[in-house]
């Protein structure tokens, strides 16, 4: 969260309590004080919220959730408030922002609280998926502001479609990133449909690469040697192109929607024996 939203926040709120503070000891400029709070916070606070979370996916099923809840904590800030005001349809305003939130939780947030990778405390499987852009340091060299509008673009393409995915995206590095997910086919489709959406609604190219391993958790970051092979089989994709392990290939190999062709076996850094790889292809 910004820190204009979270002072539009503190803001509204403090002014809300002082106005039913005042009020409470019958002094006069109570109710503009509670007025005041209440615009502050359903035009400044939770629309300026709901622009941050619109602005980081172009999905329209998230989109239509986050204004489902925005119009739900609209109606129920202004039942609230409005009852201390002595407001008319302050019950109805109440009761249908309830209703809303719990539309809003039925068929958005529960759907993507339940999809999402929680990490253990210790070490587990899971499928690993490091993407890059192609040509970034050349870009950043030329046009400073382009190149990092593209990484903002990047940003906004890949976390919606890795939390459709049941994934989990874990951090940024320059121009890379990393995530990671329950299954290999999970991983597989993501980076599918990411390619698919980087080529309609963006100006470059990714190179991603998958691979199934061994994890180990120090606070929000993944290590082990499973980590470091799906780096480099990452390298061994071309623009536009997504590479994996045999052991990814192993688990997609049967699924009707996803295709491969074998790159044969191919040496590593810092990767002991070569790997067998392959490519997965479009639809």
């Amino acid at each position: 969260m910004k820190k204009r939203t979270i002072i539009l926040g503190v803001t509204g709120l403090t002014t809300v309590i002082m106005g039913i503070t005042m009020k409470s000891f019958h002094m006069t400029g109570a109710n503009i004080l509670i007025m005041t709070g209440c615009s502050v916070l359903i035009f400044g606070f939770l629309l300026s919220f709901l622009f941050e979370r619109l602005a980081m996916t172009n999905m329209v099923v998230v989109r239509i959730g986050n204004w489902i809840a925005f119009l739900a904590s609209s109606l129920i800030v202004y039942g609230i408030l409005g009852k201390v005001l002595h407001l008319e349809l302050t019950f109805e305003s109440f009761v249908t922002g309830a209703l809303l939130f719990v539309i809003h939780y039925i068929f958005y947030s529960y759907k993507s609280d339940s999809r999402r990778f929680e990490l253990r405390t210790d070490r587990q499987l899971a499928s690993i998926m490091f993407t890059d852009i192609v040509g970034y340091t050349a870009l950043m060299g030329s046009n400073e502001s382009r190149a990092l509008n593209v990484l903002d673009l990047n940003r906004k393409i890949q976390k919606p479609i890795i939390l459709k995915y049941r994934g989990r995206w874990l951090k940024e590095m320059g121009d890379g990133t990393l995530s990671i997910f329950y299954t290999a086919s999970d991983a597989v489709l993501c980076a599918l449909e990411i390619n698919e959406v980087v080529k309609k609604e963006g100006n470059y190219s990714l190179r991603i690469g998958i691979h199934v391993g061994e994890i180990v958790f120090s606070s929000n970051d993944i290590f082990g040697d499973g980590v470091n092979v799906a780096a480099r089989i990452m390298g061994e994709a071309g623009s536009g192109g997504i590479c994996i392990s045999e052991a990814v290939f192993q688990n997609i190999r049967n699924k009707e929607n996803i295709h491969a062709e074998a790159l044969g076996e191919k040496p590593l850094k810092n990767v002991a024996e070569p790997m067998r790889l392959y490519r997965i292809l479009e639809s």
